[in-house]
């Protein structure tokens, strides 16, 4: 008995070390999906790490001897003499001891220093608004499909008025609406986000709950709430893994959006949109702001779009067969 139970627990193993090679081998074959990941995990270290790297008070333009004690009114774009870009006449080219790579910003900051103190700003409050949304619309959904009746009848309309309006013009109501803090840009974000997942989860339950193991489940005596949160929702959760995935990068750019269009509650924050909007009047004269704040973006959301294409390949039984 007991070696037969070892011969069990050996060929269980084997077939998960199996499936993860097969895993590993899916991932590995779509070089693009390989370079999604790296960036990924690029960018995740980099949120840990952002305020080891570059000491966070930096992003307090106060203590910047550029501004001799004018703060916030005197500005000072600069870019480095000697830099390989020269951007024309009309730049302000410093020739002081210090070398800033991609220029600086408007109140004299080092602009590469606050990107890096950007991006666990940015990634920080995509991955809080996105779990949340994922969160609500799942258990919405869940429930609208699994319940029926009125109840999926009045969550379905709901989902409709939300998703018919263009997400960013919602977004800016909201954010019109409950004011310019960090919390509030969340809560409005996180309201535009959770319709997705309430019509991709629906549509899981009411396939899922139709199969024989739910009505064994149910003759065996479980209740409805076992047979939803622990059967149902955990076989019908991975296409919401890849959807929250590929809505991180949207995510971030609906954010930075929102303080580009002067929604960020500090205009000193280091935030990306932050930083790009305060190169929006300085375009012809510093055109590194915009430019490098917004490639960084493009960089952050390409990553988690080709993580989330990743995912698809693994967890898409039809890919793994």
């Amino acid at each position: 008995m007991e070696n037969s139970e070892v011969g069990t627990t050996k060929s269980e193993w084997a077939a998960r070390w199996a499936d993860l090679k097969y895993t590993l081998y899916l991932l590995r074959k779509n070089p693009l999906v390989m370079a999604g990941i790296f960036m990924t995990f690029f960018f995740i270290a980099l949120m840990f790490l952002a305020n080891y790297i570059v000491d966070p008070k930096l992003a307090n333009p106060a203590g910047y001897p550029e501004f001799g004690g004018n703060y916030p009114f005197q500005r000072s774009y600069v870019w480095s003499k000697g830099n390989i870009i020269n951007w024309g006449p009309g730049i302000h080219l410093y020739e002081g001891p210090e070398f800033f790579l991609l220029g600086t910003d408007g109140w004299g900051r080092d602009l590469l220093k606050m990107i890096v103190l950007a991006i666990p700003v940015d990634i920080e409050n995509a991955i809080i608004i996105t779990l949340g949304a994922a969160a609500f619309g799942t258990l919405l959904g869940a429930l609208a499909g699994y319940v029926g009746g009125v109840i999926d009848e009045v969550v379905l309309r709901i989902t409709d008025i939300f998703l018919s309006i263009p997400y960013l013009i919602l977004a800016l109501v909201f954010a019109t609406m409950f004011g310019r803090t960090i919390e509030t840009l969340r809560f409005s974000i996180l309201l535009v986000f959770w319709p997705t997942y309430v019509r991709l989860m629906r549509g899981q339950i009411l396939s899922e709950k139709e199969k024989s193991y739910v009505e064994a489940l149910k003759a065996l005596g479980a209740g409805h709430a076992r047979v939803l949160f622990g059967h149902i929702i955990p076989n019908s959760i991975y296409p919401v893994l890849v959807q929250a995935t590929l809505d991180f990068g949207s995510v971030v750019l609906t954010f930075s959006a929102l303080m580009f269009l002067g929604f960020s509650p500090s205009p000193s924050l280091p935030e990306l949109g932050n930083l790009a909007s305060d190169g929006y009047f300085h375009i012809f004269d510093a055109p590194w702001l915009m430019m490098f704040s917004g490639l960084t973006m493009l960089l952050i959301a390409l990553a988690f779009n080709l993580l989330g294409d990743g995912l698809r390949d693994v967890l898409d039984p039809r890919i793994r067969r």
